[in-house]
C-alpha cells in the first residue's frame, strides 16, 4: 500500500522522456540567487529538509526495472556542498564545471542538490552569524557574501520549479516556517483537459503535426548545425552568462512597448538574427527558434507554480528573419508563437509524446535521431520572464536569482532568460564540441549586440504607430459598413472595430438592436438592412453614401448569416434557398452596393489595400458536416466567390479576407436547435425515423461542443480588426483550434477517413434509426 503523501507510478510519457534524456547525458534545472547577509549551511541543510518533508517529488528516486518508476527514494536528504569562492564568478564555475555536467542519482534519489558558495567578506563588513537560535559556531565568522544553488533533475522540475524551491530554501534558512505538505500531483498528462485526448482532438494534433512538418518543408528554415558529430552519452552542457543592466533594461522594455512587441519577441528576434548572420545571410530566410510554454494554467485542475514538477512544452517557430531589423523579426516571431498558442501547439506536443516517448534507454535511438533532424529544441529560448523572487529573506538581502537549462540530446543551443532584481539574466548554454566555446561566445554576444543595436535605431516605425493608435483613440481610422450586428459575432465585431477607432455602420434588422447598439458605444451608427431585400440594401447604400461623401468606405465585413439544419431529405426547399439568399447572395448584393465607396478610399490610399472586404464563413466552408448540407453549402460558396473576388480586386487596391470561425457560443446555435428540430417534426414520420436518434445526437454534440470551446466571439472580432488594420491582411482568418483542424484535415486526409471520424464524434444514436 502506497503510505499517503509519497509517489509510487509508473513515468508519464514527458517524464519517462526527460528520464531517458538524463541517461543518456545529464538534463539538470540550475537555479541561482546571491545572499547578502548570514547564511550557514547548517541552515541551508535543515531548509533543505524541510523542502523534503513537504514536497513529495523531492522523495522519490526512480527504478528502472522493468520499465521507469517513481519509488521512495531510500535516503531523501538533500545533500549541501560547500565551496570556498576563489573568483567573483564561482558560481558560474561551479553551474558550468558540476552542476550542468554531473547527473542526479536518479537510483536513490533525492532528485535535487544544493551548492552553498561563500565568499570573502563583502563591501558591508558583516560577518556571518548565525539566525538567533539557529545559529552554528563554525559559521559565526564567516563571509556576509553567498551564492546559493539549487540542481534539480528535469524528470521533476522545470525552471519556474527549481526557482519556487530555490525561493523557499533561501527563505527557510532565514526563518523557518510550519509550510503544511504538498499532496502529490497526478502526471502532467493525466491533468490535460478532456478535449485533448478525445479522438477528434488526437485528429488535430496529427493534423497540427503535419502542417508544422510541411511549413518547415516549404520554409527550409536554418538549424543550428553541429560543428561535431556527438554521440548523445558524451554530450557534455556549458554555460555562459550574460546581463543586461538596470538601464539597458528599461530602455528595452521601454522600447518594446514603443513598437508594440514583447520582450520575449525581442529576446526571439535577436536570437534568430544571431543563428541566420552565422550563415552570412543578407536575404529574409526563416529560423527555427524553440519557445518552451508554461502549461500548468492550462490543467483541469491548474497547476500551483509552488508545486514541483515539469509543466513545459518547447513549441518550435519558424521566424522570418529580416536582416537588420530587429523589430520587424520580433514582430513576425511574436505573431507565430500568439498563432500556436492559441491553437494549443504546446499542448499537442505533451499529448503526442504518448506516441513516441521511448520506454528505455536501449530503445531510444530512433527518437534522438529525429529529435536531432527535426526537434523544436535545436535553438531555444526559456524565459520565464519577470520572477516573483523577493529582495528580502529574513535578515538577508537577495539579488541576481536566475536559471540555466541542461541540454542533453534535446538540442545544441539554449538561451535561459530571467528578469529578477532590476536586471535581465541571459544564460546561454551549449552543448561542448557540437558547438564549441568561441562559437558559442559569438553566438551569445550577436545575440546580445543585435538587441543593443536594435536599442539605439530612430523608432521611426514605432512613431508612425503612435500616430495611428492616437487617429484610433481619436475615431478617425474612417468607416465599416458591418452586416448581422444584432448579436453573436457582429455585435462583437462592431464593438471591438469601434474600440479601434472606425466609425461603424452597423446593419441589423430591428430598431431595438439598432437603439441597444447605439447605446453600446459613440462610433456604431446603426442602419437598419435586410441583405435580401434590394430595396433595403440600396437605401443603405444610399444613407452610407451621405455620411462619408468622398472620404469613401475603409471596409465592408460581411457578416450577416442563417443556420438551415436537417437531413436533406427533408430540408424544405425555401428554407434552402433563403440560406442561399441571406448567406451568399445577400453577401453579393452588399459587396456591390458598396465596392464604390471602397474604389474611393483604395484611390486616395498612399501604400496598400486601403480598401477591405472580410467575407465571414465557417470552418464548415472546409468540412461538410452531416445535417448542415444547407449551411456548408453557402460557406464553401462564400469561400469560392471571395476567392474569385479577391483576384479581380487586388489590381484595384482592394483586399479580400475570408473569416473562418470555429465553435463559437453565440445565440446562433439555440436559433439553429430549435428550427432544427421543428424541420424533422414536419417530415414525414417514416422519413422521420430514419435520421431522428443520430440528428438528436448530432444536435446535442453540436451545443456542448459551442459551450465548451474556449473560442469567444471577442477572438473573431480581433480577427476583424486585424484584417481592418493590418498592411498586409491575410488572405484567410482560422480562429479556433476546429476551424485549424477542418483546414488541415481537409487537405491531409482521404474522404473515408475523414467520413469515419465525423461518424464517430456522433456515434451515439448510430444504428439505432
Amino acid at each position: 500500500m502506497t503510505p499517503a503523501g509519497e509517489v509510487r507510478r509508473a513515468l508519464s510519457p514527458m517524464e519517462r522522456w526527460y528520464w531517458v534524456c538524463d541517461r543518456l547525458s545529464a538534463l539538470n534545472v540550475v537555479a541561482r540567487v546571491r545572499v547578502l547577509g548570514p547564511c550557514a549551511t547548517a541552515d541551508l541543510e535543515r531548509a533543505a529538509a524541510t523542502l523534503v518533508r513537504r514536497h513529495p517529488l523531492l522523495r522519490v528516486a526512480v527504478a528502472a526495472d522493468p520499465e521507469p518508476r517513481f519509488v521512495p527514494a531510500t535516503g531523501p536528504r538533500v545533500p549541501v556542498r560547500r565551496v570556498e569562492a576563489t573568483r567573483p564568478d564561482q558560481w558560474q564555475h561551479e553551474v558550468d564545471e558540476v552542476e550542468l555536467a554531473t547527473p542526479l542519482d536518479h537510483r536513490a534519489g533525492p532528485l535535487i542538490r544544493v551548492v552553498h558558495i561563500r565568499h570573502g567578506r563583502g563591501a558591508h563588513g558583516h560577518g556571518e552569524h548565525g539566525h538567533g537560535a539557529h545559529g552554528h559556531g563554525e559559521d559565526e565568522h564567516g563571509p556576509d557574501e553567498h551564492d546559493v544553488v539549487l540542481t534539480a533533475s528535469h524528470v521533476i522540475a522545470d525552471g519556474t520549479t527549481a526557482l519556487a524551491l530555490l525561493r523557499e530554501l533561501v527563505e527557510q534558512a532565514a526563518a523557518p516556517s510550519d509550510a503544511p505538505p504538498r499532496a502529490p500531483l497526478p502526471p502532467p498528462e493525466a491533468l490535460l483537459p478532456a478535449r485533448v485526448n478525445g479522438l477528434p482532438r488526437a485528429v488535430h494534433l496529427v493534423a497540427l503535426s503535419l502542417a508544422d512538418q510541411l511549413a518547415a518543408a516549404l520554409a527550409r528554415p536554418r538549424r543550428l548545425a553541429p560543428g561535431t558529430s556527438v554521440p548523445p552519452t558524451r554530450r557534455r552542457t556549458r554555460l555562459l552568462h550574460r546581463e543586461l543592466d538596470p538601464a539597458t533594461l528599461t530602455r528595452l522594455v521601454d522600447r518594446c512597448r514603443a513598437e508594440g512587441v514583447t520582450v520575449h519577441g525581442a529576446l526571439t528576434a535577436a536570437l534568430a538574427l544571431a543563428v541566420a548572420d552565422e550563415g552570412g545571410t543578407r536575404t529574409a530566410r526563416r529560423v527555427t527558434i524553440g519557445s518552451p510554454v508554461d502549461f500548468r494554467a492550462d490543467l483541469v485542475p491548474p497547476v500551483d507554480p509552488l508545486d514541483a514538477g515539469a509543466y513545459v512544452a518547447t513549441v518550435p517557430s519558424h521566424v522570418r528573419v529580416e536582416p537588420g531589423d530587429l523589430w520587424r523579426t520580433a514582430r513576425g516571431a511574436q505573431r507565430d508563437l500568439r498563432r500556436r498558442r492559441r491553437l494549443h501547439h504546446h499542448l499537442a506536443l505533451v499529448s503526442l509524446l504518448r506516441f513516441i516517448s521511448p520506454r528505455s534507454v536501449e530503445g531510444s535511438a530512433g527518437v534522438v535521431a529525429m529529435i536531432d533532424r527535426s526537434g523544436p529544441g535545436n535553438v531555444c529560448l526559456s524565459n520565464l520572464g519577470r520572477l516573483d523572487f523577493p529582495d528580502r529573506a529574513g535578515t538577508c538581502a537577495l539579488s541576481g536569482a536566475q536559471f540555466a537549462a541542461g541540454i542533453s540530446v534535446s538540442g545544441y543551443l539554449v538561451a535561459a532568460v530571467s528578469t529578477s532584481h532590476s536586471a535581465l539574466h541571459w544564460n546561454f548554454t551549449h552543448v561542448a564540441d557540437a558547438v564549441d566555446h568561441r562559437r558559442a561566445e559569438r553566438l551569445a554576444d550577436r545575440a546580445v549586440g543585435a538587441l543593443r543595436s536594435a536599442l539605439t535605431t530612430p523608432p521611426g516605425p514605432a512613431r508612425r504607430r503612435n500616430e495611428r493608435s492616437t487617429m484610433a483613440k481619436s475615431g478617425n481610422r474612417g468607416a465599416v459598413v458591418l452586416t448581422g450586428a444584432s448579436s453573436g459575432l457582429g455585435e462583437a465585431a462592431a464593438l471591438a472595430l469601434a474600440r479601434a477607432g472606425f466609425t461603424v455602420h452597423a446593419g441589423v434588422r430591428s430598431e431595438d438592436a439598432a437603439a441597444r447598439l447605439a447605446r453600446a458605444h459613440p462610433a456604431i451608427r446603426p442602419l437598419l438592412l435586410d441583405v435580401t431585400g434590394e430595396d433595403s440594401v440600396a437605401a443603405a447604400g444610399a444613407e452610407v453614401r451621405r455620411e462619408v461623401g468622398e472620404a469613401g468606405l475603409v471596409g465592408l465585413v460581411n457578416n450577416a448569416g442563417i443556420c438551415v439544419s436537417a437531413p436533406l431529405e427533408c430540408v424544405p426547399l425555401d428554407d434552402l434557398r433563403a440560406e442561399l439568399e441571406v448567406n451568399l447572395i445577400g453577401a453579393i448584393a452588399v459587396t456591390q452596393e458598396f465596392l464604390p465607396l471602397l474604389r474611393t478610399r483604395a484611390r486616395g490610399a498612399p501604400d496598400g489595400p486601403a480598401g477591405r472586404i472580410v467575407n465571414v464563413s465557417s470552418g464548415i466552408g472546409r468540412v461538410a458536416a452531416p445535417f448542415l448540407g444547407p449551411y456548408a453549402a453557402s460557406q464553401f460558396a462564400k469561400e469560392g466567390v471571395s476567392d474569385a473576388l479577391r483576384r479581380e480586386l487586388a489590381p484595384l487596391s482592394v483586399s479580400v479576407s475570408v473569416l473562418e470561425p470555429g465553435a463559437v457560443m453565440t445565440p446562433i446555435w439555440s436559433k439553429v436547435a430549435v428550427a432544427a428540430r421543428d424541420v424533422l417534426d414536419k417530415a414525414p414520420a417514416e422519413v422521420a425515423a430514419l435520421y431522428r436518434a443520430r440528428f438528436e445526437a448530432f444536435v446535442a454534440a453540436n451545443e456542448a461542443r459551442a459551450r465548451g470551446s474556449r473560442t469567444r466571439p471577442e477572438a473573431v472580432a480581433a480577427a476583424v480588426v486585424h484584417a481592418m488594420t493590418a498592411r498586409r491582411p491575410r488572405t484567410r482568418y482560422r480562429v479556433g483550434p476546429d476551424a485549424w483542424t477542418a483546414s488541415v484535415a481537409a487537405r491531409a486526409l482521404p474522404d473515408r477517413v475523414l467520413d469515419s471520424v465525423i461518424r464517430r464524434q456522433f456515434r451515439a444514436g448510430e444504428g439505432r434509426s
